[in-house]
């Protein structure tokens, strides 16, 4: 078995509904279907206090996927849609393992 088999049997297994994973929607904007995708969710926390001294506090949400997974790979824009709730994709950052993390930003409605 490969580096990249092993990788992609952990990957499967932390991002299955029984250990991390939830399912999203990814939707295409390119063209392409939607597709289901189990993944794992995470709010990154971002505090930054500038020389005023004033906090501000900012969250990134994002989400990891087993690359192999997507029928159509993710692209800027595309859409992410976890629990009734739309988000763009703003970035798309390969782990180099088999893993992809999407930066999100959430849709306004």
């Amino acid at each position: 078995m490969s580096w990249a088999d092993k990788v992609n049997n952990v990957l499967g297994a932390c991002t299955s509904p029984g250990a991390f994973g939830e399912s999203v929607i990814h939707s295409p904007q390119s063209g392409g279907d939607d597709q289901i995708l189990k993944g794992i969710w995470s709010d990154t926390y971002l505090s930054v206090e500038p020389e005023t001294g004033i906090q501000i506090m900012s969250s990134e949400p994002n989400i990891g996927f087993r690359a192999r997974d997507f029928l159509t790979d993710p692209k800027k824009n595309d859409i992410i849609t976890r629990k009734t709730i739309d988000y763009y994709v703003r970035s798309i950052e390969p782990d180099g393992q088999g893993g992809v993390t999407l930066i999100l930003e959430r849709i306004k409605q």
